[in-house]
């Protein structure tokens, strides 16, 4: 017979009857046997219908045990840490202030809320390599559903770096600046349109090259003349 606390061993959690219930072992101090417990419900924030928080303890994780009225009420109270176990790595607490709030996966899948002073800042990871950083500022990204748009807004600058390719694939593809608008290429550019295209500038378009060929397939027609550099003859005699 069991009452008030104990701590246990969690030794299964496939609930048969899938109620998010867990199998709890613990030793006896009497004996060499080891006791089970009867299924035992976990204490969740938010339980009831179609909500709450749902976190299954792992096989072989200690946790601590409650028993209302009798040994045959358990409830599962929490997991504890044991001097045998690391923590979650970004976990560091080295002074009062505990500014981080740390969600870590045993695949290292991971949430890390910051609360540090001026570096504040909330932290998403996929096997802690594949990471999204989202600092405090007035940067937001919004995604609605209803109208199936992803908006993103900075009120500063904006940038994308990759150290090989950055592909963007679309229907209709718009680009606006509302002053200027700046392509670079270390090596070769190239632009190509499966039918008409055409370029407008309001003020003058000026070519650069080496060399400049305009190839038509049947005919070349600027509307415009074409200025060349002048060239010379020589006089007649």
């Amino acid at each position: 017979m069991f009452s008030g606390m104990v701590v246990g061993i969690i030794k299964d959690n496939v609930d048969p009857e899938k109620m998010h219930r867990v199998l709890v072992e613990f030793p006896v101090e009497s004996t060499d046997k080891k006791l089970e417990s009867y299924w035992c419900r976990m204490i969740s924030p938010m339980a009831g219908k179609d909500r709450g928080l749902v976190i299954l303890p792992d096989i072989g994780t200690e946790v601590i045990m409650g028993f209302a009225y009798k040994s045959n009420s358990p409830y599962v109270l929490g997991a504890v840490y044991n001097g045998g176990e690391d923590k979650p790595e970004p976990y560091k607490n080295d002074d009062e202030k505990n500014d981080k709030r740390v969600f870590w996966s045993r695949n290292d899948h991971m949430v890390i809320f910051d609360d540090t002073e001026g570096k504040e800042r909330v932290d998403f990871g996929a096997q802690a390599s594949e990471r999204l950083d989202v600092t405090s500022g007035p940067i937001h990204q919004i995604l609605d559903s209803s109208k199936m748009i992803i908006t993103e807004y900075c009120e500063k600058d904006t940038e994308w770096e990759a150290k090989k390719t950055i592909s963007i694939k679309c229907k209709d593809f718009e680009l606006e600046a509302s002053n200027s608008i700046t392509i670079t290429s270390g090596a070769e550019t190239q632009t190509k349109a499966g039918g008409s295209k055409s370029v407008t500038a309001g003020g003058n378009h000026t070519l650069n090259g080496n060399q400049i060929h305009l190839n038509g397939g049947n005919a070349a027609s600027p509307k415009e003349a074409l200025e060349f550099p002048e060239h010379k003859h020589p006089p007649t005699k």
